[in-house]
């Protein structure tokens, strides 16, 4: 899966600084370097290095439930905010909360409320790592203008938590003392209050940079990745 991440990069003292920008740490890399090629190629590798550790450790933990022959089942999704498992089918509550017992099949089978031929193909799709769809998982967090965009139903309206920034990371903005500068400014741009006191995805945290504060604006971008899932 492709996974962005906002960075900030600037030049520096001879030379570029730069930061990456996500999660509850707020900054999860730093780098400087000579030139601008040199900066980008070091930060990439330094977020190679933090997504195959800590992101892979986070989506093991968050994604299989502690167990690696307990995958979640592609055709569930979270009911928040009490993060309770239900069918996209069936829009029931999930009996086995969404657990597919790949090292005991009977299980599943037995706890599913599909029909046995849909049971059958959900099963055999974990088996085979082929998972349909694009499914929100425990551990995916709403980026506050996409809900306000494209509203919560939308998969792609969840992001990992190094994929999510607040402004106040990037930017020098305190909500307290600087909101009534800018209230005018989203008002105009449609853009809710809380779009601006909540993580963003890294695109969305460019777009109210671009209306709020220009200069800082060019001075972000946003790398990609490809992350694998455990056991993919």
């Amino acid at each position: 899966m492709r996974s962005r991440i906002l960075v900030r990069a600037e030049p520096f003292d001879m030379g570029w600084i730069a930061a990456a920008y996500g999660g509850r740490e707020r900054v999860i890399a730093t780098c400087q370097a000579r030139s601008e090629d040199d900066l980008v190629a070091d930060l990439r590798a330094t977020l190679d290095h933090y997504l195959a550790t800590r992101g892979q450790n986070y989506l093991r933990e968050m994604s299989y439930a502690g167990d690696w022959k307990i995958p979640n089942c592609p055709e569930s999704f979270i009911r928040r905010p009490v993060d309770l498992w239900y069918c996209k089918i069936k829009q029931q509550a999930c009996p086995i909360q969404a657990q597919v017992f790949v090292a005991e099949p009977s299980m599943f089978l037995s706890g599913c409320l599909l029909d046995r031929p849909k049971k059958m193909a959900i099963l055999n799709t974990v088996l085979k790592g082929d998972y349909r769809g694009f499914h929100h998982v425990r551990g995916r967090y709403l980026c506050a203008r996409c809900e306000e965009v494209r509203g919560n139903e939308s998969g792609y309206s969840y992001h990992y938590p190094w994929e999510l920034a607040s402004p106040d990371d990037f930017a020098e903005f305190d909500a307290e003392r600087d909101m009534k500068d800018i209230l005018p400014k989203i008002h105009r741009a449609k853009i809710r209050r809380a779009s601006v006191t909540n993580a963003l995805c890294a695109q969305h945290c460019i777009d109210v940079a671009n209306l709020l504060w220009p200069e800082v604006a060019r001075s972000l971008r946003i790398l990609e990745f490809e992350l694998m899932r455990p056991g993919t």
